[in-house]
């Protein structure tokens, strides 16, 4: 969990990547979100987690790529994408 001071970070082409998670504003911050990454076999599921208001698969790996973020602290909550 955290955060980069603001201003700080790459400028990237989503075409470089075989996909994107993105995250409204403000659900990521010093104290209001986490992210979690899973590596998990094909067809399963990862462990829960709790208030995830996105989900990425990637399934073009294997094991398969799970992102998830979560909200915390009453972060905005979003409808969960897959």
């Amino acid at each position: 969990m955290g955060h980069g001071p603001k201003g700080v970070g790459a400028i990237c082409d989503p075409a470089d990547f075989s996909g994107v998670v993105e995250v409204a504003p403000g659900i990521l911050g010093p104290r209001d979100g986490s992210v979690v990454v899973d590596l998990v076999e094909p067809n399963c599921e990862p462990l829960d987690c709790l208030n995830v208001v996105q989900k990425g698969i990637f399934r073009d790996t294997v094991p398969w790529i799970v992102i998830r973020v979560c909200a915390h602290n009453g972060a905005p909550q979003p409808a969960t994408a897959e």
